[in-house]
């Protein structure tokens, strides 16, 4: 933040002390709120709005309730000039006021309106500001412009993982219900972030308790994804993240009771429909999951029962190479359809058709 003339330094001051709000100095000086508030502070002039907070907070985590909110911060926090900023959507504000107890906080929890992807909306906004409580966190990851660079935390006890992945996947992941080739109800379990590590680190930590052949795949320029879909697989998942805790977002803990609820199906499909798409060398194993209206893992214990040898890493990495009709691809793309559109019609997945595109300088569209 660059300097300003003394003169203006102590206009600022007497404004201030003089009941002038940070707004009116604003529209008085033409400098910004945060400038105005730097110069009061420097001038030694007590705030006429002090809120309380525990900034001790995240010193240590060692419970559950700070273990889901340092998760959920991870995901939907924002840390910015030693201030912490968490915006929702107004649906979930009773959120928020949980996290401001949680915070033994006052500060007031405001609702505005802004522009996202272009268009006018709202958001609850609850906001912080302290120096200790920044540099904690910190500690744990989280940063100013952490979106490309977070990494999960070290040094978490075993007991409280479950706690911070369960406040991830409430902040940045997906609880939900889709329908399968073959008309049957089925439940996924998604984490995205803008780097490997996170959805990454979520796959360890679920691998520790779980079976699965999962994997962390490109979801757009910036975006990586894990994703655990099926019945069963998702049911395991969601019971390790949500079984006997006591803090969540009631949105997604609804989700998770539904998801519970969903009857087994169990898969019995023929060996010679399950030969005849591994075949086809177009096909990931979770694309073939998905026409056989089942989950990866059991693609892969029924290659195992009927005998059949296929290298999937292999084929992940001929696929990377496979060329597609790109006038095609980008006349589709063009006309409004999406990338998983695109690559359903190409033949491939969307995370290559991305990269094709990348690679041939087409703009993608923000989701």
């Amino acid at each position: 933040m660059l300097s300003i003339p003394v003169p203006d330094q102590k206009m600022i001051a007497n404004l201030y002390t003089d009941g002038n709000s940070y707004n009116q100095i604003v529209e008085l000086t033409g400098y910004s709120v945060m400038t105005c508030h730097k110069y009061v502070q420097a001038a030694g002039i007590k705030s006429r709005y002090s809120y309380s907070m525990d900034e001790t907070m995240f010193d240590a985590v060692d419970s559950e309730h700070k273990a889901y909110w340092l998760g959920f911060i991870s995901a939907d926090g924002n840390v910015h000039n030693n201030q912490l900023a968490i915006n929702l959507n107004p649906k979930d504000i009773e959120h928020l006021r949980k996290f401001r107890t949680f915070m033994s906080s006052d500060n007031p929890i405001y609702e505005r309106d802004v522009i996202s992807f272009g268009k006018p909306t709202q958001e609850v906004r609850f906001k912080i500001g302290s120096i200790k409580l920044c540099a904690s966190l910190a500690k744990w990851g989280v940063v100013p412009a952490k979106f490309l660079i977070l990494k999960p935390p070290t040094g978490l006890p075993d007991e409280l993982e479950p706690h911070f992945w369960r406040g991830m996947v409430d902040g940045d992941g997906t609880i939900r219900t889709y329908i399968a080739h073959n008309g049957k109800p089925q439940w996924a379990i998604s984490l995205r972030s803008g780097n490997a590590d996170t959805p990454q680190g979520f796959l360890d930590f679920v691998s520790k308790h779980i079976r699965t052949n999962a994997q962390v795949c490109q979801d757009g320029e910036h975006t990586f994804k894990v994703s655990f879909g099926g019945i069963r697989l998702p049911q395991e998942v969601a019971s390790l993240l949500y079984g006997d805790s006591t803090v969540y977002l009631d949105r997604k803990y609804e989700l998770y009771k539904q998801c519970m609820a969903a009857p087994r199906i169990w898969y019995r499909f023929p060996e010679e429909q399950l030969r005849e798409l591994v075949a086809d060398e177009s096909l990931s194993k979770d694309a073939i999951a998905e026409r056989l209206g089942t989950d990866s893992g059991t693609v892969t214990r029924h290659c195992k029962k009927y005998g059949i040898e296929i290298d999937w890493w292999e084929r992940f990495n001929k696929r990377q190479q496979t060329d597609i009709d790109m006038d095609e691809a980008v006349e589709l793309y063009e006309a409004g359809l999406s990338l998983r559109k695109v690559a359903k019609a190409v033949g491939i997945s969307h995370p290559i058709v991305a990269k094709r595109f990348r690679q041939h300088g087409v703009e993608i569209r923000p989701r």
